[in-house]
Formats: structure tokens, C-alpha cells, sequence
């Protein structure tokens, strides 16, 4: 352990790449499988450099990956600001992860709920397609084998936003049926996804369908805790 430091971003891609893919090989040679729980950043980006390439491509068995999205736009996932679509483009569709074993994180073309958003149902079920992978849990939480991301120069990570109450476990309270009476409710000490409110617009053009750059769902500050890694 401890810090270790590269000199050019060529060593560090390659780097980062041999650790995702040790830790892969151990997970699929104990459990049967990788679960991997990605964004669109830095770490991503170097990822995607070393292992969409020889040896590392022939290498990895994909067909034992299973993909999770640590945070994602209420957008459809065809959308270029998606990350469900940014990490297609540049990875999922170069490799042989079958299909089911990707797990968005939220698809805003299904239906909007009575306060006409996406990000509570989207978080809903995506809690629940992860619960139903079967993974081994820790205190009644999911082990996901390897959290992937990097924090910004201002010190943003995914969507764990410098001010957002979603860093101290709350969510905004839209839904009164909750039981919750402030503006405020918090998190379970089990939820594993939760839908965010009030979060800074992507850059790039506005979505044209009608939904919402500013709702996203992510995995909870207690899920990524409990991963593996």
C-alpha cells in the first residue's frame, strides 16, 4: 500500500490496468465473476488507454465482468451526456461483457413518478437489480469487488458533489409518502442507491426530451464503503 508515484500518464494507465486486472483474476478464480462499478473520469480514461490493448484485451475473460455505474444523468441512455453511453462507446462495445451483465444505473425514457422526476424510481430498481446479482453482503450491504473513480481538481468524485447532502447521507425530501416532514431525509444505513436532486447541469447540450440534467442516481456513500475495494 502507500502512495505511489508515476512519471508520465502512460505508466500510470498501465499501472492502474495491471491492478483492475489482478484483481479481476482473483475475483472470477474465488467468486466466479468480477463486479466493477465505473464512471466517467480520470481513472476511467486511464483505464480505457491500457486495457482496450494488447496483452491486456486477450487477456481479461469479459464474459465474468459484470458492469455497475456509480452514478448516473436521468437521461435516456442513448443520450451523448449519459455515462451509460460514454462508457459504451469507449468500452463496452470493444469488448465481450454480455449484455446482462450490465446494470444502468437509470434510463429516464421510463415513466416519470407522481412529482414528474426519474431518479427515485430509476434508484429503486437499480438498488434492486443489484441486490438480485446475489453478491455477498457485509452488514447488510452488497460486496462490490472494485469502486473505480478519481476525484476533480475541486475535489468532486462521480457525483459526490463539494456540497451535496448526499455526502452526509441525506436526500432532498420530494416525496412526502417517505414519512420524512423536513426538506431533508436520511439515507438507510442499507441503501445501496439513491436518487439526487439540485445537482449541477453536464456540459454539453441540453437534452431536447424533456429530461432532467440535474437529477442523477448513484450508489450510496455506504455502498461504496462496503465494496470490496
Amino acid at each position: 500500500d502507500g502512495v505511489n508515484i508515476y512519471p508520465t500518464p502512460t505508466e500510470l494507465s498501465e499501472a492502474l490496468c495491471n491492478y483492475v486486472v489482478s484483481r479481476s483474476a482473483q475475483s472470477i478464480a474465488n467468486n466466479g465473476r468480477f463486479c466493477i462499478a465505473l464512471t466517467v473520469d480520470f481513472a476511467f480514461k486511464l483505464l480505457i488507454d491500457a486495457i482496450t490493448q494488447e496483452p491486456f484485451m486477450s487477456f481479461v475473460q469479459w464474459q465474468r465482468w459484470w458492469i455497475l455505474f456509480i452514478d448516473e444523468y436521468c437521461l435516456p441512455l442513448t443520450h451523448s451526456e449519459s455515462n451509460y453511453r460514454k462508457i459504451s462507446d469507449l468500452l463496452l462495445r470493444r469488448v465481450n461483457i454480455p449484455e446482462t451483465h450490465i446494470l444502468p444505473a437509470c434510463d429516464a425514457s421510463a415513466d416519470l413518478d407522481e412529482v414528474g422526476s426519474a431518479c427515485e424510481s430509476a434508484a429503486a430498481f437499480y438498488e434492486k437489480q443489484i441486490r438480485a446479482l446475489g453478491l455477498p453482503e457485509r452488514d447488510g450491504l452488497p460486496i462490490i469487488d472494485l469502486i473505480l473513480m478519481s476525484p476533480t481538481a475541486e475535489g468532486n468524485a462521480a457525483s459526490f458533489l463539494h456540497g451535496h447532502m448526499i455526502l452526509r447521507e441525506r436526500i432532498l425530501n420530494r416525496k412526502p409518502t417517505w414519512g420524512s416532514t423536513g426538506p431533508f431525509r436520511e439515507l438507510g444505513p442499507t441503501a445501496v442507491a439513491a436518487g439526487m436532486y439540485g445537482c449541477p447541469r453536464a456540459r454539453g447540450p441540453e437534452a431536447g426530451d424533456g429530461s432532467s440534467m440535474t437529477e442523477r442516481v448513484s450508489l450510496t456513500p455506504a455502498a461504496l464503503r462496503g465494496a470490496a475495494t
